[in-house]
């Protein structure tokens, strides 16, 4: 039962990281992106590289592959803010997210079927199961990108990304470019989507292409909109909800003669489009009536 608690906890923490990258990008900034879940699977992929053909140690193998989502965000996001708004940002970036999918499972480690060799993270302290001394890992990484993240929000980079939400204009005729900002958040967002995919593969020992798919895609997305935009513990509050939600609606009379392993995937992306659809309808603004 104790393993339970803390492998639960872990996965709040790992979700919670890729969620303050939704988090910033959806209501700090304003912009609807959906490539997370690419920069998710990016970041279990590289690491397990890193660890495994490299022999690169574990900790390093993580930064490291953090800090190539970052740059791919970085590299990439330029020529879709620079060229993009609105809806069509949204779909170049799923549209990212699918690209992942398909790369890896024709040239990602272990082809369509994933690989299960991943190293384990490293023990901190001496005793206790490898899912408590992986939830100490996880919680220190969790806490030190926390702090990280409320520096960030009080520095310069925070401010004109306050700004460039709303007000742009103004910001622009003092000589800022919301879409450069942006494109900084969105690197600040890939590196840490690429994070938490990086801890999750070295927690579970397993890396698949379907950590990019649409379902993440969505699962993701839903957390975000839990996660809102008012306070800096809504990550965590999306996250608790996308993790612990769909374990206990698996256990719904719905799913009885629907396999185990099915179950589970199934709950998860229902759940995720359940809160989609809540959203839409409590929290969509009134059309206002043209005057004739």
């Amino acid at each position: 039962m104790i393993d339970l608690v803390f492998h639960l906890l872990v996965m709040i923490m790992i979700y919670s990281m890729v969620l303050a990258g939704q988090q910033i990008m959806l209501f700090r900034c304003g912009v609807l992106t959906l490539s997370s879940a690419g920069f998710f699977a990016l970041g279990g992929y590289f690491s397990a590289w890193f660890s495994t053909s490299l022999n690169i140690p574990v900790p390093l193998a993580v930064g490291l592959s953090a800090s190539v989502c970052f740059a791919f965000g970085f590299g990439i996001g330029a020529p879709i803010f620079l060229r993009l708004k609105g809806d069509f940002l949204a779909l170049a970036t799923l549209m990212l997210s699918q690209l992942v999918v398909s790369i890896l499972k024709v040239g990602g480690m272990g082809g369509a079927s994933g690989y299960a060799g991943v190293p384990p993270l490293p023990k901190l302290l001496g005793g206790g199961s490898n899912t408590y001394q992986a939830f100490v890992y996880v919680a220190g990484v969790f806490v030190l990108g926390a702090i990280c993240l409320r520096c960030l929000w009080q520095s310069r980079l925070g401010l004109l990304a306050d700004a460039a939400k709303t007000d742009p204009s103004h910001l622009q005729s003092r000589g800022h470019s919301p879409a450069r900002i942006f494109i900084q958040f969105f690197a600040i967002s890939a590196l840490l989507a690429g994070l938490g995919g990086a801890l999750q593969a070295h927690y579970l020992g397993v890396i698949e292409p379907s950590m990019a798919s649409i379902n993440s895609t969505v699962v993701f997305l839903s957390g975000g909109i839990i996660a809102g935009g008012k306070t800096s513990f809504g990550s965590l509050l999306g996250a608790l909800v996308i993790v612990v939600g769909p374990e206990l609606l698996q256990n719904f009379r719905i799913f009885e003669g629907v396999n185990s392993w099915m179950a589970f995937p199934i709950a998860k992306i229902g759940f995720a489009i359940l809160v989609i659809a809540l959203a839409f309808i409590f929290f969509r603004k009134p059309t206002q009536a043209t005057s004739t």
